[in-house]
């Protein structure tokens, strides 16, 4: 086991002999909204060493700072009683056609969804997982297997969270390039990017990011193109998922990986409630008050749409994976299909 020095240490390992330094992100501005999300201490040895676990819960425990966790439950429970006193009620979404069958029409919504979320894309992810959302995707780079040199693919790459870690874990000599349909968010990404290139807050040895304005149905890409991909928060938003599973099948070569993670559709009850209830009376009531609220309120209609694990394994399959499973992350609140070419 290495040892670790400070907060910014890169050399602490994690599961699967995957080193934390991976993360271009290291450091405590840009690890989470509340800096650096590590507990200290022997009491906390056995979360950090202990692979099980850490895989049980689908995050590393490492990365949660219990005191300050303890703070965002209070203020939750704050957030919940203020609900209770006021009677706030989440109104059905307004955001007519961004899901319905007309393809042209559904697309041109998300995209005027997507563009006016951008600003406060980043704020809202890290108040509503409690900025959880970056371990989430550090595991999903986990899974791709990156090696240095790979040419890698981010698809509906957002904010750019995904396509940064990537730039850091192929290397020097390898490529990356973030692919969203929505100009404004692209726009957002490589601004944030250079930003933070600026701020001195990426590894110096994160390439260049190739962005590029394309439909995750039809990727402007030539055949066994990419080492890997990812999809982050993106399949349960285009208009058809099992042409978007072949496509993606299409331009990554044999061997490589596609990495998929997003709202998990759970099948059990509990689960299901604790969603529906976080959705209705916290995420779209917290995203009313930045002035998002029908920006947010697509999110549960879409998650009920989106096809649960088993489904997804059979899609990539029938896509031309060779292999496909599916693990839950967050207690079942999310999900990630693992498939390979």
């Amino acid at each position: 086991m290495a040892t670790r020095v400070g907060c910014h240490a890169r050399g602490l390992t994690s599961v699967r002999g995957y080193s934390r330094a991976l993360s271009p992100i290291h450091k405590p501005h840009e690890n989470s909204l509340f800096g650096s999300l590590r507990p200290r201490g022997k009491i906390f040895a056995p979360f950090r060493r202990n692979p099980a676990i850490q895989t049980k819960f689908g995050v590393w425990a490492g990365d949660i700072n219990f005191p300050q966790l303890a703070f965002v439950i209070l203020l939750w429970a704050l957030i919940r009683n203020i609900l209770k006193v006021f009677k706030l009620r989440v109104q059905p979404a307004s955001m007519d056609g961004a899901f319905s069958a007309d393809d042209t029409q559904a697309a041109a919504k998300r995209e005027e969804l997507f563009g006016r979320i951008c600003p406060m894309y980043d704020l809202l992810n890290d108040l509503l997982s409690l900025g959880l959302h970056r371990a989430w995707k550090r595991n999903a780079v986990e899974m791709c297997e990156v090696v240095s040199g790979n040419n890698a693919l981010d698809v509906c790459c957002g904010s750019g969270d995904l396509t940064r870690l990537l730039a850091y874990a192929v290397g020097p000599n390898g490529t990356v390039t973030g692919l969203d349909f929505a100009q404004p968010m692209l726009q957002y990404a490589a601004n944030k990017t250079k930003t933070l290139h600026e701020q001195r807050l990426l590894d110096e040895n994160s390439v260049p990011i190739n962005w590029v304005k394309g439909d995750a149905m039809k990727p402007p890409f030539e055949d066994n193109e990419f080492d890997v991909a990812t999809i982050g928060y993106g399949l349960r938003n285009v208009a058809n998922p099992q042409n978007c599973l072949g496509e993606m099948s299409r331009i990554i070569k044999p061997g490589g990986k596609l990495v998929v993670l997003d709202f998990n559709n759970p099948t059990n009850k509990c689960v299901k409630r604790f969603q529906s209830f976080c959705l209705d009376r916290i995420v779209v009531p917290v995203a009313s008050w930045c002035g998002l609220r029908e920006e947010y309120a697509y999110l549960r209609p879409s998650i009920e749409k989106y096809p649960r694990g088993d489904e997804l394994i059979k899609m990539a399959t029938k896509a031309g994976f060779q292999n496909a499973e599916f693990q839950l992350v967050a207690g079942g609140l999310m999900g990630m299909l693992i498939a390979s070419n």
